[in-house]
């Protein structure tokens, strides 16, 4: 029997009465069906993993300026708003009721929602990026041609590419 956050009202039917237990409220987990916490927990954690990685990555290989910090931080927080946003405006947490959009947990006003959270998350750190200073944006286009240079290295290396190039 799976786990269930909700139960239902024995006196009407199709009313649904919240717990106040301490049950899971984190979206993709609230009903306690296996599969839909299944997927749930594989977006959350292949997101996290990016999301680390993306960061490490790029304090690894890119060179900053001091202002660069600051828009690095904001640009991350910004991604990680549009990332995790289905946990921070979907889930059951008391201040989700005070979001105009989302209060109201229709289907309609949270894909409305949603988009305009994306959306403005994607302005912003697209705004960030284009802040960045001109040591950042050179080391990263150095940092994109030898991914590129790479690339291009190890797919011609492979057999099956020198047999075709040299048919051709």
């Amino acid at each position: 029997m799976a786990y269930k956050p909700y139960r239902i009202n024995q006196g009407m039917k199709n009313t649904v009465v919240r717990r106040n237990d301490g049950s899971v409220k984190l979206f993709g987990f609230r009903s306690g069906i296996s599969y839909k916490m299944v997927l749930a927990f594989l977006y959350y954690a292949i997101m996290l993993i990016t999301f680390v990685t993306s960061i490490v990555n790029e304090i690894t290989y890119f060179s900053f300026e001091e202002v660069d910090i600051i828009l690095f931080i904001s640009k991350y927080i910004f991604i990680g708003l549009a990332v995790f946003s289905p946990a921070i405006f979907l889930s059951d947490f008391k201040y989700v009721e005070g979001l105009p959009l989302f209060k109201k947990k229709q289907l309609s006003s949270s894909i409305i929602g949603m988009v305009i959270v994306i959306a403005f998350s994607y302005f912003m750190w697209s705004v960030d990026i284009y802040a960045m200073s001109k040591t950042y944006k050179k080391s990263r286009d150095a940092y994109e041609k030898r991914i590129q240079r790479e690339l291009k290295e190890k797919y011609q290396s492979t057999p099956e590419v020198k047999e075709t190039t040299e048919k051709q």
